[in-house]
C-alpha cells in the first residue's frame, strides 16, 4: 500500500506492482564480473593504483583520457584473465594536471571513472 500526501493536505492512497525485466543471454552472476572498483589515490600526483575485475581472458585495455578526448596513458591488461586485478600507471611525469577520465574496455564493454591529476611536485 502507498499514501501520497497532496499539496492541498488530501491524501491519496492505492497499490501498484512493478516488474523488473531480466537480463537475457547474461549468466546469473555474470553482469557485476567486469568493473572499476577502486582508483586511488585520487587526486593523483604521480601514479595511480587501479583495481577492476575481468569476467574472460578476452584483451582488455586501460586507458587515461583527457577532456578534449586524447589518450594520454594506454595499457593492455588482456594477458591477466579473468578475476580481479590490481595494476600500477604511472602519470602526472608526463601529464599536465586536470581532470581525466579513466576508462575499462573488454568485448565491446567500458567502465569509465573520473580521476584528478595534479602533475609532479
Amino acid at each position: 500500500m502507498m499514501v501520497v500526501g497532496s499539496h492541498r493536505g488530501e491524501t491519496f492512497g492505492g497499490e501498484t506492482t512493478v516488474q523488473v525485466p531480466s537480463p537475457v543471454g547474461v549468466e546469473p552472476g555474470r553482469m557485476s564480473e567486469f568493473a572499476l572498483q577502486r582508483v586511488a589515490p585520487n587526486p593523483a600526483i604521480d601514479h595511480l593504483s587501479v583495481s577492476f575485475t575481468l569476467p574472460s581472458s578476452d584483451r582488455a585495455t586501460l586507458e587515461l583520457i583527457d577532456a578534449a578526448g586524447r589518450r594520454w596513458l594506454g595499457q593492455d591488461v588482456g594477458s591477466l584473465g579473468a578475476g580481479a586485478h590490481r595494476i600500477e600507471l604511472a602519470t602526472a611525469a608526463r601529464m599536465p594536471a586536470g581532470l581525466y577520465f579513466l576508462r575499462l574496455t573488454q568485448a565491446g564493454r567500458a567502465a569509465t571513472t573520473r580521476v584528478v591529476v595534479l602533475g609532479a611536485r
